[in-house]
């Protein structure tokens, strides 16, 4: 009996390859594996792309799992890599105009991992170098520390005499962050934008 939804299945079949292919694959090894057109491969892969959840390293390389994809994995614990991958491709698909960065929890603090600093002339920036506690910051609230608000919003805000903070979970389970993604921008500008 044909299977109504072949697209699918050859959708499927590629994902699961390029899973259990870190180093990825060619289009000719794809096409050797999936029962497919050449053309119907390469316009599933160009989608899948643009999307987010194939990558190639580089132009007529091999396909890869990309970050998107790598996150649907279920781990206990994200790689430090597996997260800086997946905060930079998304970071520069945003396109924002305030800072963005990336928390995990250590000790009793957030560690900065990383951020993509506003193009603007005025703007927040972390200090690499500096212990992040949950009264002063909202990745460490919201990895440390979680209040009620922050529980039931899903989110942590921390706005200071210059500057606010809106954090969000990173969660591999769905559940449980494993770090916090942050958007951080002068007070001035947000309560601009909000009027």
């Amino acid at each position: 009996m044909q299977s109504p939804a072949p697209a699918v299945q050859r959708t499927i079949q590629i994902i699961e390859l390029l899973l259990q292919n870190p180093d990825g694959l060619t289009p000719q090894e794809l096409l050797s594996r999936v029962d497919t057109s050449r053309s119907t491969l390469f316009a599933m892969l160009r989608t899948l792309k643009a999307l987010g959840y194939v990558e190639q390293s580089r132009e007529r390389g091999r396909y890869q799992a990309g970050a998107r994809l790598v996150a649907w994995r279920k781990t206990e614990i994200a790689s430090p890599g597996e997260l800086l991958s997946a905060f930079y491709h998304e970071a520069g698909r945003a396109g924002l105009q305030e800072t963005l960065a990336l928390f995990q929890a250590a000790g009793g603090a957030a560690l900065l991992l990383a951020q993509v600093e506003s193009p603007l002339q005025v703007r927040s920036v972390y200090a690499p170098d500096q212990i992040y506690p949950p009264e002063e910051s909202a990745p460490a609230r919201l990895l440390l520390m979680p209040d009620e608000s922050t529980r039931a919003q899903g989110y942590a805000l921390h706005a200071s005499t210059d500057h606010i903070e809106i954090a969000v979970p990173v969660c591999r389970d769905g559940t449980h962050p494993v770090a916090a993604l942050v958007l951080s921008a002068p007070r001035h500008r947000l309560e601009d934008a909000a009027r």
